[in-house]
């Protein structure tokens, strides 16, 4: 009577911790310890038997302790798991894996309803779209707007960004949310620049040009605009039907941003200030505007290029240069301004069309800070 009373007790504790470690622990690690239990209790079976000549039926709880991990198991995949299984579903097309991970392994992290956070957003743009409508056929026009959302997609999630949605030709992803990211302004342009090497490697696809070429819309290009500030982060909609999204004005300023490279000359554009770690880039001032809805300027700059080009000879030779011209710029002289141009525009080929717009943008300059 005394055994079974012994056995009675360590199911009952048995159960309970795998209650409580089903919960809480991993599905493997939570096998290793029962299979460590099931050995201590026969190996425990075993002495009682040869050195205390007491004889202990562990069939009982083994069995006991078996039907409890699976019940539990089966609990746990049918109710429990059903929170984390919707994340999943909601934030696999949205997020890279590695944060969707991250969610899952801290839920808590994810603030459903809205919160106010810090975040970089990117608005990015296809380039004479109107003109592909008109030329391309409709399944042309499909297959490449999609390819063409595909690639800024894949260099969105390759930087750990959030997709909030396309907006026909243009897609809107933000960082810093779901899941906190220090650096988030500096993640956001390298993936500009990541996008830009996407979309050179999708104009050398032969298929590509053979489709665009023809009507004149070959290479295609994107406009990247950025912002860094306060926004509302949460899902957003009705009860019906919600996104996970952000809203407030440093998405009206992102969105402002990915315009502003018409005027600038150039396609990857941060408005407002920027960060400490995104100075690790090559980035160039564009002036300052005054932009629609903002009482005061707003600084504008220009990313080049990573780390490399920072460092590189032709970059900071093309900086001094530069320099000397928005210097003339802001003093309303202009010195061999026109021959500077030559200049660095000749140690930067790719920022050609920027470089030949300065003369015609002194204001923004004098009113840059």
């Amino acid at each position: 009577e005394l055994n079974s009373y012994a056995e009675m007790l360590f199911v009952a504790c048995a159960g309970l911790l795998i209650a409580v470690g089903t919960a809480l622990a991993r599905p493997l690690s939570l096998v290793i310890s029962l299979m460590a239990m099931m050995v201590a209790l026969v190996t425990g079976a075993a002495y009682a038997f040869s050195q205390l000549n007491l004889l202990i039926d562990v069939t009982f709880p083994i069995l006991a302790i078996t039907s409890n991990y699976l019940s539990c198991i089966a609990f746990k995949l049918l109710v429990t798991d059903r929170e984390g299984r919707l994340l999943r579903s909601v934030f696999s097309h949205y997020v890279a894996p590695a944060v969707l991970t991250e969610i899952e392994n801290n839920p808590k992290a994810l603030k459903l309803g809205g919160e106010t956070r810090d975040v970089t957003v990117m608005f990015v743009d296809i380039q004479n779209f109107t003109p592909m409508g008109e030329r391309l056929k409709p399944e042309e026009l499909v297959r490449i707007v999609n390819s063409l959302l595909s690639v800024c997609s894949a260099g969105i999630l390759s930087q750990g960004g959030t997709i909030d949605k396309f907006i026909g030709d243009a897609v809107m992803a933000f960082w810093n949310a779901p899941m906190l990211q220090a650096d988030h302004q500096y993640l956001a342009c390298r993936t500009a620049l990541e996008i830009q090497t996407r979309i050179a490697k999708f104009n050398q696809d032969a298929a590509n040009k053979t489709t665009l070429e023809p009507h004149g819309l070959w290479p295609v290009s994107v406009r990247i605009g950025l912002a860094s500030g306060p926004a509302v982060v949460g899902n957003m909609g009705s009860l019906e039907r919600f996104d996970y999204s952000v809203l407030g004005e440093t998405v009206n300023l992102a969105s402002r941003a990915e315009g502003l490279g018409k005027h600038v000359g150039y396609n990857i554009v941060v408005a407002g200030p920027l960060h400490k770690k995104t100075h690790d880039l090559a980035l160039l001032s564009a002036g300052a505007l005054r932009l629609r809805g903002k009482s005061q300027l707003t600084n504008i700059h220009i990313v080049c290029g990573n780390e490399s080009l920072k460092a590189s000879q032709a970059f900071n030779a093309a900086m001094q240069g530069y320099q000397k011209i928005i210097t003339g710029l802001k003093n309303a002289t202009k010195p061999n301004q026109n021959e500077l141009v030559k200049q660095v525009t000749a140690q930067m080929p790719a920022l050609t069309e920027f470089f030949s717009r300065l003369t015609t943008r002194a204001e923004d300059y004098r009113n840059a800070q």
